[in-house]
Formats: C-alpha cells, structure tokens, sequence
C-alpha cells in the first residue's frame, strides 16, 4: 500500500524508502521493467525541504539546482545506491552540478556513453560526469542508472509530435491492460486499459480516483499486422499520422463528445509509437 505523503515532511522516513513505497506496475509490455513513480507522487515527495534534508550539508546553491532542474536525475541516483551503501550523495550530485548535467540529458543509453563525441559538444560535456570516478565509478553502477531512470521518465500524454515515438525501454502508465477486441478488417486492435490520471492533461479529475478507463488501439496493416513487414510499415505508419494529424485532441475519426454539463470533451487522449508499432488513446465510452 502507499505510503501517506501529505503529513510526513517532519520525520518522514528515508526519500529512498518513500519512492519504492509508492511505485506503482504498469501492465503495457510484460517484458519491460514495469515500476514506475507515478507524477502526483514524484511532486510529493521531491520537495526542496526533502531533498535538504536527504543531501546532508549541501549548499543553498546545490539545493536549488537538484529542486529546480535535476529531480528526476537525483531520484535516480537516490535508487542506483540505496542507503545502505552509505554513500555521500551530496558528493554525487555535485558533481552532477558541476558537469551541468541536469534532466534536460536524459534519459541517456550506453551508446551515449560509449561515444560521446557524437553528441554535441554540451552533451558530451555533461556525460563526463559518468566518468567522474566520485559519481558512478564502474560499469555496474551505470547499468542501474540507466536502467532506474526509466522508473522516472514515464509520459504524460499527450505527447509533443515529435516526442511520440517511444524508446523501447520506456514504461508506460497504463494499471491494466487486456480485453482485446477487433473484426478481420479492422483497421485496428483494441484493448481495454486503465491510465493513471495524472499521466493525462486532456480531461479533469472528476472523483478521487487514481485511473481513468481507456481505450487503446494499436493500427494493423492491410494484411493484419501491427508491427509489419518493412515493406508495409511506411503504409502503416501514414496511417498513424494521418489518424493523428488534427492534433492530440480530436479529429475526423475520433469527435468530440459532449458531457454531462454540454462541455465538449475530446475523444483522443494521445499517442504513441513503441516497439514499431503504432498506438492511439482515447476515451471509453
């Protein structure tokens, strides 16, 4: 069960401890690191007060740079090396100040890492820090940042256009998933699934629920399939587009609809694309 979060800022336990109370397991993709910290918590928890008290003798000047632009960066770290290991993660996240290595880099993979230099030469600066032997000395430690990250990096739709295709290590904030549903010439295969309210902009809150029914469709192309051959992908990747292209809120194919109080609400919640194939969210009805 979560912790509370809304009465602990005085003697709370350990940040580390807050953070893996109150994670919660995506169902999209069984075979993806599933954990994820949902947004209404990671802005509970990640308070300037919290994040002084964990950095024992920080600065105000390190203080404000972890709260303001390196949050999810010192969330990752908080998890990388739990505390038990007794590390000095003010130490850490000065260096990470010091390279300027803020949450604007991530996420970062090993192809970063192991040439820099194709990145523009700020980037290759900041990815210095990995190098850094007071940070993550040894090729162990970087495995688990790279793979913790991604607990913190969960989108909220919907999505910038060019934002909308996914790293395949993503996690996406979708509490249940199943229920498939479509007819031979469908153009479409469509689950029923629960989305994590504050992991959406489209719609407001009505109740005190944490999820909001969705449903997703992920596009087939002519001959069924959702991730084709590359013969059929451009075909079906038009398509996606096409679906998509009257913006995230509504379209031709997906109207809005009005509600109780004769407010038109949209439809399309978002979409995306992982893994190669193509998905698009809207609303139950």
């Amino acid at each position: 069960m979560a912790a509370d979060l809304t009465n602990q800022e005085a003697d709370s336990p350990r940040l580390h401890d807050l953070v893996t109370d109150n994670v919660v397991h995506s169902k999209f993709g069984s075979s993806r690191r599933n954990s994820f910290l949902p947004n209404d918590s990671f802005e509970l928890l990640f308070t300037r007060d919290r994040i002084k008290k964990e950095l024992s003798g920080a600065s105000d000047e390190l203080i404000d740079f972890v709260h303001a632009h390196a949050t999810r960066t010192f969330a990752t770290v908080l998890i990388t090396f739990p505390p038990e290991l007794k590390l000095d993660l003010t130490s850490i996240m000065e260096s990470f100040r010091r390279y300027r290595f803020d949450d604007s880099f991530l996420p970062i993979d090993g192809e970063d890492l192991r040439s820099p230099s194709h990145r523009c030469e700020k980037h290759a600066t900041a990815l210095n820090v990995f190098r850094d032997d007071k940070v993550l000395s040894g090729s162990w430690n970087i495995s688990k940042f790279l793979n913790f990250q991604w607990m913190f990096l969960v989108p909220t739709f919907p999505l910038p256009t060019n934002s909308r295709i996914l790293n395949s290590s993503c996690v996406l904030p979708f509490t249940a998933f199943g229920e498939c549903s479509f007819e031979s010439n469908d153009s479409a295969m469509k689950f029923k699934a629960k989305l994590r309210v504050d992991h959406q902009t489209i719609l407001s809150r009505e109740n005190e629920s944490l999820e909001m029914p969705v449903v997703l469709k992920v596009l087939r192309s002519p001959s069924g399939w959702t991730n084709p051959p590359d013969s059929e992908r451009p075909g079906l990747e038009s398509a996606w587009y096409k679906a998509t292209a009257y913006g995230e809120y509504s379209g031709p194919d997906f109207p809005a609809e009005k509600s109780s109080d004769g407010a038109h609400e949209p439809r399309m919640i978002g979409s995306f694309s992982i893994d190669k194939e193509y998905w698009i969210i809207t609303r139950e009805k």
